[in-house]
């Protein structure tokens, strides 16, 4: 999420026009629950990712408005 979440930064800071292929909405709400679903991510680093991808979602919609 760290990674994401630069990557928004630095296109909100940014000069050029950006096409990103996956979002934030993808990684929590597809990729996570499947690495948590393969076994591959625990339930609380499952619990932790999703409840910082809220507080990520809640802080960016007030950076757009």
């Amino acid at each position: 999420m760290h990674g994401r979440l630069k990557q928004l930064l630095d296109i909100q800071e940014g000069t050029e026009t950006i096409i990103q292929d996956r979002t934030i909405y993808e990684d929590a709400n597809i990729f996570a629950p499947n690495l948590h679903e393969m076994g591959l991510m625990s339930k609380r680093d499952f619990d932790n990712y999703f409840e910082f991808f809220q507080t990520l979602k809640k802080w960016l919609s007030h950076q757009i408005s």
